[in-house]
């Protein structure tokens, strides 16, 4: 199972120290102007225009945020302070009081392992057998 959030740097830190044993893999990347501009374009070349919308806010992140549908991890992140700085990654602030943090996407993995009893060792099935004649 794979979850995709648009999520703050300090909240995924935050998350990453409490809730790590519900994810077997944990990964943060910042949202930059080029990946926006990337998805755009794909999705215009794509012929989803729906979605293209969306990503054509890039110049505007605020709007972007806004747009997207991609999962929030925060509902409340709709009405704080966005910009880009000098390297072209999206940064965000709760209120002009507060500190500057990296707006990314939280990838969140969890695997699922299912076995059919051709996977399982037959040591194990032979175990279930002995079991099973005991009772």
């Amino acid at each position: 199972m794979k979850r995709v959030v648009l999520i703050r740097e300090s909240d995924f830190k935050k998350y990453q120290k409490t809730d790590h044993r519900e994810w077997d893999t944990m990964e943060f990347k910042p949202v930059t102007r080029e990946w926006l501009q990337k998805q755009a374009n794909w999705f215009i070349l794509k012929g989803n225009k729906v979605i293209a919308t969306q990503f054509r806010h890039w110049q505007y992140p605020h709007e972007w945020v806004r747009r997207t549908n991609i999962r929030k991890f925060q509902h409340n992140y709709d009405g704080w302070l966005y910009r880009y700085d000098e390297q072209g990654i999206l940064r965000v602030r709760a209120s002009l009081g507060h500190v500057e943090s990296v707006m990314g996407l939280g990838i969140f993995e969890k695997v699922e392992v299912v076995l059919d009893d051709d996977m399982l060792p037959d040591a194990l099935l032979k175990v279930d057998d002995d079991v099973l004649a005991d009772t």
